[in-house]
């Protein structure tokens, strides 16, 4: 199976910065293990909550795309019409991740 050629390591949302300027939400980094800021997810200030929501969403994919792959195997053993039918669906979307057409 394809590896995921993006950043390595543990990903987290980090820290949450309240802007000073015009706009007055803020930023939700999400960092990696090496602690380098990979993105910065933006918010109006009704949406915190939202955004502190889909932080950990983006945070949580290099797991969530490693168990997805893992379970990959578990659906081909099965071998029933239902397992194969959501292995392509997953196949679907781990090649999404990893950007192939």
């Amino acid at each position: 199976m394809e590896e995921f050629k993006g950043t390595q390591g543990k990903w987290k949302a980090g820290r949450v910065k309240h802007s000073k300027c015009e706009f007055k939400g803020g930023h939700i980094y999400i960092n990696s293990d090496d602690h380098s800021q990979m993105v910065k997810v933006m918010f109006s200030p009704s949406s915190l909550k939202k955004c502190k929501n889909n932080a950990n969403l983006i945070a949580a994919a290099p797991e969530l795309l490693q168990a997805l792959q893992e379970s990959q195997r578990f659906l081909n053993y099965l071998g029933s019409k239902e397992a194969g039918q959501q292995y392509f669906k997953n196949m679907n979307i781990i090649n999404k991740a990893l950007n192939i057409k």
